[in-house]
């Protein structure tokens, strides 16, 4: 995975490079001089990140491109899944998870011609990620949606936060809020925002060696529903948290626990537990130190009302830290990932 780059490094290398054009090498000297004017460059003035496409090449992000998926209606969202569906060659999904495509898809669109539809499930359907007769609980809309951008494509040459990994956690968003909003609507979504996920995490990784090494990226909500939905809110969480057990992330004396002070979630509340189960089973195959991730408030970028949808990189205050039950999965014997790529200072 390549290292994130700012788009202040972005117009020095530039300032560099136009400064050399016979010389491919910058000279010490002059580098010095480029990050002196690059002082004198305000944020305003840089030009902004040009987003790389999304789902194996296959999607524009950018708003300046007429067919950006950040522009597309409930109906347009629709037709793409099944486009995925029909060939998940053309879109890279994972080999195994396409055994698991059909389903899924086909649930996501039914949800969404729903007169009233709800974030959680009648009744959960099971999925596989990269492991045969692996399956793991799908169990609200948003866990639909997050499994569907977690098997589809490979992150490309280049990828980093500010041109596609924020960005498509943000697109992300986009799909639930619009696959459960009416056609035409301005203002209120089917399901209240409320219930909504208030948290979505994203974890970045490479996977593989050499030639068949490739960076995935896997994202999820946290579970979502507010008093209304108690009693499915808990079995949810409950279902996450013995999933956690069962795999070996978490230990069984704290089933019911939190290490989060004072009165925090229990175990698997937040929006990293899926992205965790999902690595934890093929762990021995990623590269530990390139695993960092960010979580964010989908208020951030959804609107209470209109179709402005902001998804400019948010200030490190705005990027969520893992809490203390995500440090400790995260830990080693565990995860075995570094703590830090997980928090704001990495932003």
């Amino acid at each position: 995975m390549q290292e994130l780059r700012t788009s202040k490094e972005a117009v020095l290398m530039n300032v560099v490079h136009d400064a050399t054009p016979v010389n491919v090498q910058a000279t010490m000297q002059e580098e010095i001089v480029a990050r002196l004017v690059l002082e004198a460059v305000p944020d305003a003035a840089l030009v902004p990140t040009k987003l790389l496409k999304a789902f194996n090449n296959m999607v524009f992000m950018d708003e300046a491109e007429k067919d950006s998926a950040f522009k597309w209606k409930r109906s347009q969202i629709i037709a793409f899944l099944g486009k995925v569906k029909g060939n998940p060659d053309a879109y890279n999904v994972v080999q195994t998870a396409r055994d698991s495509l059909t389903k899924v898809v086909d649930k996501i669109v039914s949800i969404s011609q729903e007169t009233n539809p709800k974030p959680f499930l009648q009744s959960h359907i099971t999925a596989l990620y990269q492991v045969k007769n692996k399956e793991f609980n799908l169990e609200t809309i948003f866990d639909l949606v997050g499994w569907f951008f977690s098997v589809t494509g490979t992150s490309p040459t280049g990828a980093n936060r500010e041109n596609y990994y924020y960005p498509l956690a943000c697109l992300f968003c986009v799909f639930w809020r619009r696959l459960t909003r009416p056609e035409n609507a301005e203002v209120e979504a089917y399901i209240a925002a409320n219930n909504e996920p208030q948290k979505i995490q994203m974890t970045v990784f490479d996977q593989g060696k050499a030639s068949k090494k490739v960076t995935r990226i896997c994202i999820m909500s946290n579970v979502p529903g507010k008093k209304e939905f108690k009693t499915e809110r808990e079995k949810v969480r409950d279902s996450r948290e013995d999933a956690l057990i069962a795999d070996g992330l978490q230990e069984k004396r704290l089933k019911n626990q939190t290490m989060v002070k004072p009165n925090g979630q229990k175990f698997g509340s937040c929006a990293e537990t899926l992205p965790f189960l999902f690595i934890k089973s093929i762990l021995s195959d990623v590269d530990a130190k390139t695993a960092e991730g960010f979580a964010f408030k989908p208020q951030l970028i959804l609107p209470e009302e209109g179709k402005t949808y902001k998804y400019n990189k948010p200030s490190a205050e705005q990027i969520d830290r893992a809490c203390n039950n995500c440090a400790y999965l995260l830990g080693p014997g565990r995860l075995g990932f570094t703590y830090d790529n997980f928090t704001e200072s990495k932003y």
